[in-house]
């Protein structure tokens, strides 16, 4: 017995614990950190650090071990013959067809044109593209959250009145049971009423149904455990829009206009002369002296400039890609601006056609009420049926829905024109 009891405070104690109330602001906190895209920020980090590393290698010495092997056709020779010069005793060797080097080429960079350092620039703007690219597909499961949120929000109010609706039908119920004995009602009424319990409870279990399972998607999107008892807190109608629009997407358009910005500078820097300092140390034969047979070592160290003007043959063509590319991305700006614009128009005329119809529900409930209660009290005269009373208190009811369904989709309106605006 005493471990029943034990098991079942221990039961009671966790069930409180699994109780939580969660904000909107933290559905969405847990829902960026359990998104998998999210991990992306740090491989796009990690990339542009090693292609930084690279680009800055670039200034080290570039060492090259290169081998060669051939045979020639032909070999340099004097034009002329010794002997019938008088020179007879002159030798001069013949060179060998056959020629091998092994060689190691050192080539240090002193001036490249700003090549590296746009390098350099290039990769840390491809990270802020890759960047904003996350952040606005990051941005998008706020959307996502405010529609789960709001449908549990919605769900949680529609079983609140339901209860109070089940509430007046037991008062019902008990008030019917009392005319049939006093005979002021027949026993139809009340199986017309208990048929009206049967209904409702029916939809409250429907209800709860629909909550579970909002709430087990929202559980998967935030990537946290969310018990049956897990509450969500009502979120604060207090918003004042301000001027400006913060979406994300427009710092993934600067980034773009950025990147292209680079990439025109590249085309500047592609024409610049390149200087630097070269070294080779060989092995092989013939060596410098073409006439040597022998194998031998021998080397070279100078200096090198080089000028490359095949980049002025696609030049033109390159810059009108690029501001090819500007334009579509200013094109994608005014689009997004123009349809962020009409959204947030839609918003704020919902948000003022929506508050007016909140001023009528009041009165409609009133009068509903008042109506219910009239029936009721005809009923116990037997002026009235219970089918009448039924349809009375459906009406009420509805209309207290209706109310609750405008203030919540108020406050939804207010949240999504926050997510328009990233305010």
């Amino acid at each position: 017995m005493k471990k029943s009891i034990l098991i079942t405070l221990l039961s009671a104690l966790c069930a409180l614990g699994q109780a939580q109330t969660l904000t909107l602001e933290e559905c969405y906190e847990l829902a960026r950190a359990n998104f998998p895209q999210v991990r992306r920020l740090q491989l796009i980090e990690r990339t542009r650090d090693c292609n930084l590393a690279n680009a800055a290698k670039g200034w080290l010495p570039q060492l090259a071990l290169t081998g060669k092997a051939q045979v020639q056709s032909d070999v340099t020779q004097l034009p002329f013959d010794f002997k019938q010069l008088g020179l007879g005793n002159i030798d001069i060797p013949t060179p060998n067809k056959e020629q091998y080097a092994l060689s190691l080429d050192l080539n240090q960079t002193i001036y490249d044109g700003g090549a590296i350092s746009s390098s350099k620039d290039l990769a840390g703007k491809q990270a802020d593209v890759e960047r904003g690219e996350t952040e606005v597909n990051l941005y998008a499961l706020r959307g996502r959250v405010n529609e789960l949120f709001f449908s549990i929000l919605l769900v949680d109010e529609r079983l609140r009145l339901h209860h109070y609706y089940m509430d007046n039908l037991r008062l019902a119920a008990e008030r019917i049971a009392a005319c049939v004995q006093h005979g002021t009602a027949v026993e139809s009424d009340a199986w017309a009423v208990e048929a009206e319990q049967a209904s409702a409870e029916r939809t409250q279990v429907e209800l709860k149904g629909r909550r579970a399972a909002y709430m087990q998607m929202l559980s998967l999107l935030i990537g946290k455990a969310l018990g049956a008892e897990a509450e969500l807190a009502r979120p604060k109608a207090d918003f004042s829009e301000t001027a400006g629009n913060f979406r994300p997407e427009l710092s993934l358009f600067q980034a773009r206009e950025a990147h292209i910005d680079v990439r025109q500078k590249q085309l500047d820097t592609a024409l610049r002369p390149k200087l630097g300092l070269f070294a080779s140390g060989s092995y092989g034969r013939p060596g410098l002296n073409i006439f040597e047979r022998d194998f031998g070592f021998y080397g070279v160290i100078g200096a090198r400039l080089t000028w490359n003007f095949s980049p002025l043959y696609t030049r033109r063509t390159d810059r009108r890609l690029l501001e090819i590319q500007r334009e579509n991305v200013a094109a994608d700006r005014e689009t997004f601006l123009l349809n962020n614009d009409i959204d947030a128009a839609n918003h704020r005329s919902a948000m003022k056609r929506i508050s007016d119809q909140i001023t009528y529900d009041d009165r409609i409930i009133r009068l509903r009420a008042d109506l219910t209660k009239a029936r009721a009290d005809k009923l116990e005269l037997g002026a009235a049926t219970a089918t009448d009373l039924m349809r009375d208190m459906n009406d009420e009811q509805a209309a207290r829905l209706e109310k609750a369904y405008h203030e919540l989709q108020l406050l939804q309106t207010i949240y999504n024109l926050k997510y328009t605006r990233n305010q």
